[in-house]
Parts: structure tokens; sequence; C-alpha cells
């Protein structure tokens, strides 16, 4: 919560990605700050189905696309078309 109200001003836009207790923590911290951002991953969110041809299995692998797809509206036109370019490179599928 400390660097939240010491360095939230510096901030134009926040995310977390973190569950279970940890994700309380930063709910708590969040509102006990006064400032709002998505915490990921949700449960009814995407999810990566396949990742270059095989299955995600760990935590990460399935759901970082939720903190992907919230990071690239922060981004101009030219660099969501990049980001959106080596997605689909890695072969990135979700739904």
């Amino acid at each position: 919560m400390v660097f939240f109200t010491t360095h939230g001003d510096n901030y134009r836009r926040m995310a977390a990605f973190t569950s279970g207790r940890y994700g309380e923590v930063m709910r708590e911290a969040a509102g006990i700050a006064g400032v709002r951002f998505p915490i990921f991953p949700q449960p009814d969110g995407p999810r990566i189905v396949h990742l270059g041809g095989s299955k995600p299995r760990t935590y990460w692998a399935k759901f970082w696309i939720q903190l992907y797809l919230e990071i690239v509206t922060w981004l101009k036109p030219a660099e969501r078309q990049g980001a959106q370019a080596r997605v689909e490179g890695l072969g990135v599928v979700y739904q």
C-alpha cells in the first residue's frame, strides 16, 4: 500500500497478475490506497488453450494472455500491431 500512496501518481495505468492470498492482498491494498486497477487472472477471463502447438500446463502459461490483453490496450496502434504479431508468432491460441 505504501508503494501505491507514495508512487501511484507516477503511473498512468497499473495491473497486477497474482492470485489466491496475494490477489486478496493486492485488492485490499488498492482499496486502502484508493487506486483502481485490474487484478489478473480472472477465473472467467480468456485462457490459452495452445501455445506453439502444445497445451499449456502452468498457471502463468495458461493465463498470461489476460495481462497481455490489458496491456496491449495501453499501446498506440503501431505498437499494438507489433505486439499482436509477436503473439501470433508464438502460436498462441486462446479462448
